[in-house]
Order: C-alpha cells, then sequence, then structure tokens
C-alpha cells in the first residue's frame, strides 16, 4: 500500500491528502455532535419517566397505606396511555410487589422482569443508569412518601424508542452530508493542489526537455518566495554551472587536442627510443648469456685444467709418503701436500661462490650425528693448528640420541671455513669451538656453532664488510695471512640458503667470535643393528680383479695405476675413449674408470658406446667417472651417459679405494651395483641447471 502511494503523482498525493484530512476532521465533529445529541436525548427520556414515576408514587401512597391492591393496579393500568411503558410495579418496604403493570410489549420482551426483592440493590441499579446504557430499557426508581414517610418504591421501565429512531435518522442524515461534503472536498483539491504541483510539475518537464536536447540554456520562471521558489532558484544555478563547466570543458578539449598532438610526437619519438633501447638490451642479453655460458664453460675447463696436473702432484705426494723418507724430504713432502690441498679449497671456494650467485645451489638434507659429523671436520685442521702450535678446545652438547636433519656438505664446509680462518688468523693461543641444540619443540631446534680465537681480531669498520665478498680487513692481511675473502662470503650465503644467520663479535688484537645459528628438525637415533657376516662387503676380493682406467693424462695414469695396484688390483690402461671401448670389446673388466674430457673420444661417448654394447648382451659394467669438472652440470652429464657415480679430481688413496670397493662385484658373482645405490651416488648432484 506504501508503494503505491509513493509511486502515485504528486498532484495525487496532494488531492488524497487534503480529502483525507478534511474527511477525517468533519467525521469527527459530525461523531462529537452526535454523542451530544444522543445523551441529550437520553437526559430527556430519563427526566420524563423519572417524573411520570414521582405522579404514579403519590396517586398510590392512599392504595398501599389502606391496602388497597385494585387501586393502585389501576393506578398503574393508566400508564397505558404511554406506548414507550413497558412495565409498572409497585414494591412494599419489605421488597414485595404490591401492585404491577405490563403492556403487550412487556409482556412480550422477555427481558422485562419482575424487579429484585431488595430495595438496597434497585436504588444503586436506578443510579448507575448512564447514557453509554442506552441500549438497555430505561428505569425510574422513585420512593412512595405519606406522611413524610417512605412507604414503597414506584419503578416504571421504558423502551428508548425515540432515542432509536434519532440515531438511525442521525446516520443516514450524516451519511448524506459526509458524501456531499466528500464531493466539495474532492473539488476543491483537486484545484487547490495546482497551486504546489504546478510548479513542480513545470520544474519536471522542463528537466525532461534538458535531459532530452542537452540544452542547459533554458530557465525555469520563479513566481513564487516560498520553498519551491528557492527550490527553483537553485535548479537555475546548478544550469548555470553546468553551462560554465561545458564551456571550460570545451576550451579544455581544444586545448587538450594540441596536447595530445604534441604528447603524440613525444611518443613517437620515445617510442622510437624505446625501440633502440629494447635492441640494446637484447644485445646486452645475449651478451650477457653469453658471457655467462662463456663463464661456465670457462669455470668447467678451468676446474678440469688445474685439477688434472694437481691430481698429479697430490696422487704422487701421496704415493710417495708411503715410502721410506729422510725427516726433512716427509716435511718437504707435507708442505707440497698442503699447499695443493690449499689450492684445491681455492678452486672449491670459487665454483661454490658462483653456483650461489647464480641461485643453483641446492640443499641436501640427511639425517646425521653432529658428534661424528664435527670430529670428522675438524681433525684435519686441528692437526693444522697443532703444527703451529696452537690449542684447539671442541665441546659439543644436547646431541645425545639424536640425529640432526641438515645438508651435512654444506654444514662442513661451514665449519672449516670458520675454524679454517680461526686458525689461519691466530698466531698463538687457542682456538675454541662449542656447539650445542636449542631445543624449540619435538621435533624443532635450532643448532648453535660458536667458534672463538684469540687473533688478530677485527676492527668495528671492518666488520661492516667483512661478511662481502673478496673481502679482507686491508691488503696487509691478504699480503701476510693469504687467502681471497671469499670464505666468510660463502659462508654467510650458506647460512642463509640453510635458513640461518650469522654475528660476529670481535675487537682488534683481542680475537674474535663467530655464532652461527640454524634452524633444523631433529628425529631419534635408530637402534643400532649388527652387521651380519654375510654382507656384500665381505664377500669381495681384491685378488684378482681387473680394473680398466681410461685416461688421456700420463701422469695421471701413472698414479692411478700405482694407487690401484697398491691396493693388489691388477690394472689395464686406455688412452682414450676410443681405445677404451675396443679394450672391452675384447676383455671383460670389474671395473672402469672413465675419465670424461680426452682427445679422440671422449668419456660420455665411450659410455654410451659401451652402454649400447651392452644392452645387445645384457650385461653391464659398473663405470665411475672420474673427473676434474665437479660443475653440476658436469656431473649431470656422467648420469645421462650411463655412468654409475663419479669421483673428483684429485682424489686420495682412501678415496679411491672407497670407491672401487662400492663398486666392485661381490664374490659370488651378484653386482654391487643396484638402483639403490645409484641413486645415493647421484643424490644432491642433478640440480637443474
Amino acid at each position: 500500500m506504501t508503494s503505491r502511494f509513493n509511486d502515485m503523482p504528486i498532484k495525487n498525493k496532494l488531492t488524497m491528502m487534503i480529502m483525507g484530512t478534511t474527511t477525517i476532521v468533519v467525521i469527527i465533529a459530525f461523531l462529537a455532535f452526535f454523542v451530544y445529541q444522543l445523551d441529550a436525548t437520553w437526559q430527556d427520556n430519563k427526566n420524563k419517566l423519572t417524573s411520570v414515576a414521582r405522579i404514579t408514587g403519590l396517586n398510590v401512597a392512599a392504595a398501599i397505606t389502606f391496602h388497597e391492591q385494585q387501586s393502585a393496579a389501576d393506578t398503574l393500568a393508566a400508564l397505558s396511555v404511554e406506548p414507550s411503558v413497558l412495565a409498572a410495579f409497585v414494591i412494599k418496604p419489605n421488597g414485595q410487589i404490591f401492585a404491577q403493570y405490563r403492556s403487550l410489549s412487556g409482556m412480550a420482551n422477555k427481558h422485562v422482569q419482575e424487579p429484585s426483592p431488595k430495595i438496597d440493590e434497585l436504588i444503586a441499579e436506578a443510579s448507575t443508569e448512564s447514557f453509554w446504557s442506552f441500549d438497555k430499557d430505561l428505569e425510574a426508581v422513585e420512593p412512595i412518601i405519606f406522611d413524610h414517610q417512605q412507604i414503597g418504591l414506584v419503578i416504571i421501565r421504558s423502551q428508548p424508542t425515540n432515542l432509536l429512531a434519532k440515531t438511525r435518522w442521525f446516520i443516514e442524515f450524516t451519511a448524506g452530508i459526509l458524501a456531499l461534503i466528500f464531493i466539495i472536498i474532492y473539488f476543491l483539491s483537486s484545484r487547490l493542489q495546482q497551486v504546489i504541483s504546478g510548479p513542480i510539475l513545470h520544474l519536471v518537464e522542463i528537466m525532461r526537455t534538458i535531459s532530452e536536447q542537452k540544452n542547459y540554456c533554458l530557465r525555469v520562471k520563479k513566481e513564487t518566495n516560498d520553498e519551491v521558489g528557492t527550490l527553483f532558484d537553485g535548479f537555475n544555478e546548478m544550469l548555470e554551472n553546468i553551462e560554465t563547466r561545458d564551456k571550460q570543458l570545451e576550451l579544455h578539449r581544444e586545448n587538450l587536442e594540441q596536447q595530445i598532438a604534441l604528447r603524440t610526437n613525444d611518443l613517437s619519438d620515445t617510442n622510437r627510443k624505446l625501440e633502440d633501447m629494447i635492441v640494446e638490451l637484447k644485445l646486452a642479453k645475449e651478451t650477457a648469456e653469453t658471457a655467462s655460458k662463456a663463464k661456465s664453460e670457462f669455470l668447467s675447463n678451468m676446474s678440469h685444467e688445474i685439477r688434472t696436473p694437481l691430481h698429479a702432484v697430490l696422487g704422487m705426494t701421496e704415493l710417495l709418503d708411503h715410502t721410506e723418507l729422510t725427516e726433512e724430504q716427509r716435511k718437504l713432502l707435507t708442505t707440497i701436500h698442503s699447499a695443493g690441498k690449499t689450492l684445491i679449497g681455492l678452486i672449491s671456494n670459487i665454483l661454490d661462490f658462483s653456483k650461489i650467485e647464480a641461485g643453483k645451489m641446492v640443499l641436501d638434507y640427511v639425517a646425521i650425528d653432529l658428534l661424528s659429523t664435527f670430529n670428522e671436520t675438524i681433525a684435519p685442521i686441528v692437526q693444522m693448528a697443532e703444527q703451529k702450535g696452537l690449542k684447539v678446545e671442541i665441546c659439543i652438547e644436547g646431541t645425545d640420541g639424536l640425529l640432526v636433519l641438515v645438508d651435512p656438505t654444506r654444514l662442513k664446509q661451514i665449519l672449516t671455513n670458520l675454524i679454517y680462518n680461526a686458525v689461519k688468523f691466530t698466531v698463538q693461543g687457542k682456538i675454541s669451538v662449542h656447539s650445542s641444540l636449542r631445543r624449540q619443540s619435538d621435533n624443532n631446534a635450532d643448532l648453535l656453532i660458536e667458534v672463538t680465537d684469540t687473533g688478530i681480531g677485527i676492527s668495528t669498520d671492518a666488520k661492516a664488510t667483512i661478511f662481502d665478498s673478496f673481502t679482507q680487513e686491508d691488503g696487509s692481511t691478504t699480503r701476510k695471512y693469504g687467502g681471497t675473502g671469499l670464505g666468510l662470503a660463502i659462508t654467510k650465503k650458506l647460512v642463509s640458503l640453510m635458513g640461518g644467520e650469522i654475528s660476529i663479535e670481535s675487537e682488534l688484537g683481542k680475537g674474535s667470535t663467530f655464532l652461527v645459528i640454524i634452524p633444523c628438525q631433529t628425529q631419534n637415533k635408530p637402534l643400532t643393528v649388527e652387521a651380519t657376516p654375510d654382507c656384500a662387503a665381505d664377500r669381495k676380493e681384491i685378488k684378482g680383479t681387473s680394473i680398466l682406467v681410461v685416461e688421456d693424462n700420463a701422469d695421471n695414469q701413472n698414479v692411478v695405476r700405482q694407487m690401484l695396484e697398491m691396493f693388489g688390483f691388477r690394472v689395464d690402461i686406455a688412452g682414450n675413449g676410443l681405445q677404451a671401448c675396443e679394450m672391452t670389446a675384447h676383455a671383460t673388466y670389474d671395473l672402469i674408470l672413465m675419465d670424461c674430457q680426452m682427445p679422440v673420444m671422449d668419456g660420455f661417448e665411450a659410455t654410451r658406446s659401451i652402454r649400447e654394447r651392452e644392452r645387445l648382451t645384457g650385461a653391464h659394467t659398473n663405470i665411475v667417472a672420474l673427473t676434474g669438472n665437479v660443475v653440476t652440470k658436469d656431473l649431470e652429464q656422467c648420469l645421462i651417459a650411463g655412468m654409475d657415480d663419479y669421483l673428483g679430481k684429485p682424489f686420495s688413496l682412501q678415496e679411491i679405494h672407497t670407491m672401487a670397493m662400492k663398486w666392485l662385484p661381490a664374490q659370488d658373482g651378484t653386482a654391487d651395483r643396484n638402483d639403490d645405490n645409484r641413486d645415493e651416488a647421484w643424490q644432491g648432484s642433478a640440480e637443474v641447471t
């Protein structure tokens, strides 16, 4: 209903509001007048009936006194001349009816009953009658007085006929008057509403015209100073603002077209410059990619070219160490071997730094025993420290019964760099290595490593750059202690890669303390199971085992041959891959140690050729790469070519013995080669490059 009213035109709303308000007021006025008239009529009837009751009481007083009931009845019967009287009663003081009269209507009316015998109730009931009980019969109760004493009551009941008639007449009259008034109100309201709706409808028409024609020059004529006039003023002012804005927009559009033309020319020039820049960037990108590829190839080649002669040097020194030497010769030999190891460490640092910078360093998490890992890592450096007269203190806490999930290779690298630096920059005093696990939850912990020395220390200014690449405190440090400044830079990057952090506390001349915190997961150590004597390693025999060494460098041929023959292996040598293919076609070998870069045919092509021939025969000979290229992509090539494992040059006697025993077949003829062994060998080396 409200929605329909809201959707009506404003003139209809005004008409309905005027008609509704006026009609309600008229109805209220008529109702008030009607109630007043009904009350006055009722009071007149009541007063008239009371007067009749009093006169009747005077007339029957003597009859009551002399107990003449017939006379009293005749007196009451005289009330028949009044057609509205239904019944009349004369009541004695004891409540008994002395005389009564009933008209024909009264006898027919079942509601006209005999009065209550209790005089007090009759008087109280008569006194409570009012206009609001006009639908009931009128009743007058008057006392009968004789000689100043009440000798009874007169009760007269009458039907309010004239009151009901007046009510019907008034309703009919009111309905007619209201109909007439409604017509007059409608006529007047339909005219009067135009005073308000007319100007508003005119405003709506102007708005519609402006909306359709987009002509903002039109104005609404103001005729009054009331709220509608104020509305017209506001609308006209809005039109003026719109017209002014349109003019400004037109001017701005003209200026904008000129500016667009200028900007278009500027953009054309900019686009040409951008196109030239894109061409330059493409050339720079191609140059950078070429340089990166050349860098990778250079690192690979340099790794091979340096490691190959180093392998001969270190291998020969290790073989020489197993001969009878004087004390002076052994010292010289130790110096040569130490220098070679230092050079290998330098090459490894450069390769690791390059790999980290390229974002290709991938961590290989393994559950390890910290105590064993620390002992294995620190032992060689402790020997170097003792040679300088330094004392090394090691304390590992909170690791009992636990394995720690970390990358063991990178953890060893971090330990080696920090402890080696401490030894290198400490002339006298001691080195303290402290490690502990700070538990965070059941399976999570922080691995804390603290390396403290009594060395030269670091100045406050140098602390800010100590972890930068190729940085040492000053040039004199490099000249006196050596090094490239890559060790700490690689250490910081490795710690960050493992999600940890490294910090330093140092004072010049008073030593330094490096603190490493690495988040890790822990697990309980499994129960130790005794190895059965039936394991594969125990079934292997060295005697009579033949190994083919494929190597083009004569010095390396000699080193590897002597190393293997020292353990009792029978060794054949092939100078290149083609010769190796020919030799394996006519003889069977238990293991092939294959160099990768060789003339005529390299190790990759030779391995593929051997594997292709074995695919037809169903045989399989384990092939281990002997490579100076330890860059990931080079190691991946070994795997793709079909090699089973790799051993980076230079390698020690122990390393080549371990590798040979790992891949030699067992005595019962079953090969140790299996998929698990091969996956373990290549785990961590198959990074995407």
